[in-house]
């Protein structure tokens, strides 16, 4: 049996979308669905809309716990109630397009031996996000990153070079978006976040989606750094595919300097974490 676990927030309409495409997908696998304190009462309304449906359960939090806890909740729920030999955790503007996606993918796991699997994740331009990164970005990478990214909040906030630097970003975050999808790989570097399945030996073992250590961003490196230091196998099945529509949830009352300066902030402080998770793991 396969479980899913969706992240709301605010946005109710894009959270039926997500729901009702699982829906059309898979006829009995429950649904958690986890509000995370929005603030517009959203939660509690979708728990009224789906109150009749009794393979959906919205549970909601009395705070918002970010992305890797507020995920690990529904996580939990699953495997306390409904003992299930996968779980796939996604984002709630993630829409299920394949009829036969959970077939697919279970399958391909199953035959390549892969504890964690994510599919090929589609922009609604068609452009593939699946791998986040190709590798796992090293350590001096991450910490000249981070410099980097300091000096270029500085001088945002100070009001030089913001055109430019703003491009800047923009172009970094377009090119994470490959035109051509890879073949169906496995050990496939960072998983994007958006849709992960995990698997039985996976779910024996770990209590967790992403290690509950950040408030949002770099879930993804933390989850990376844990598969291969607690030896899980991990791969992309490009033969289904889900469409992610990306930042639905982002709140729009900012501007495009006050987005990015919000995200590089706890980008930056998510990252401290990953290298601190690293040194945790060498000293062990």
């Amino acid at each position: 049996m396969v479980g899913y676990v969706i992240l709301h927030y605010q946005n109710e309409n894009v959270s039926k979308q997500c729901i009702s495409s699982l829906l059309a997908s898979s006829k009995e696998s429950p649904i958690v669905v986890v509000d995370n304190a929005s603030p517009n009462g959203s939660g509690k309304r979708l728990q009224s809309y789906y109150a009749a449906e009794k393979r959906i359960v919205v549970l909601l939090n009395e705070a918002n716990l970010g992305f890797a806890k507020g995920n690990n909740v529904g996580f939990a729920y699953l495997k306390q109630h409904f003992n299930p030999d996968y779980i796939v955790v996604l984002n709630n503007d993630v829409i299920i397009t394949d009829l036969n996606f959970e077939n697919v993918l279970t399958t391909f796991m199953q035959q390549n031996n892969l504890d964690v699997c994510g599919p090929d994740i589609l922009t609604p331009t068609g452009k593939h996000q699946n791998p986040l990164l190709p590798a796992t970005p090293s350590t001096h990478k991450l910490i000249v990153q981070m410099l980097a990214d300091e000096v270029r909040m500085l001088l945002l906030k100070m009001g030089i070079l913001q055109k430019q630097i703003l491009a800047f970003y923009n172009r970094s975050s377009a090119s994470h978006h490959k035109v051509q999808v890879a073949e169906n790989v496995s050990g496939s570097g960072v998983l994007h976040g958006a849709c992960i399945a995990y698997g039985k030996r996976y779910l024996q073992s770990a209590n967790f989606a992403f290690l509950p250590l950040t408030f949002l961003y770099a879930e993804e490196f933390l989850l990376a750094d844990y598969l291969h230091h607690r030896h899980f196998s991990s791969g992309i099945c490009t033969a289904t595919s889900v469409k992610h529509l990306g930042g639905v949830s982002t709140a729009t009352e900012l501007s495009d300097k006050q987005k990015l300066m919000f995200k590089t902030h706890q980008m930056n402080k998510s990252l401290c974490i990953v290298l601190w998770q690293r040194l945790k793991y060498i000293c062990k």
